[in-house]
């Protein structure tokens, strides 16, 4: 997966955001079996954002991958929160 750099601060971490909130609350569901639901929620809900679908994708999948199924946040190998490498920072 591929997270495209060049957009802004704000709307990644709103990306980032809606796919942990996502998780949350379908958390039985895979990413394949979600995804259509997000990409239309995503349509309402990205008010002023210039970002389609296309470019939040990357971002809302890396938050649905770095929230638990329960709603907790996961720890990586070392320990920290996050499971993987990606945040709504980039860091």
């Amino acid at each position: 997966m591929t997270i495209n750099e060049e957009i802004e601060d704000q709307d990644r971490k709103l990306c980032w955001i809606y796919g942990m909130q996502s998780r949350e609350f379908f958390p039985d569901a895979s990413w394949t079996d979600i995804e259509l639901v997000l990409q239309t929620g995503w349509t309402r809900i990205r008010r002023d954002s210039s970002i389609d679908w296309r470019q939040a994708r990357p971002h809302v999948r890396a938050g649905w991958e770095d929230a638990s199924p329960l709603g907790e946040p996961r720890t990586n190998a070392a320990g920290r929160l996050g499971g993987s490498t990606r945040s709504a920072d980039g860091i």
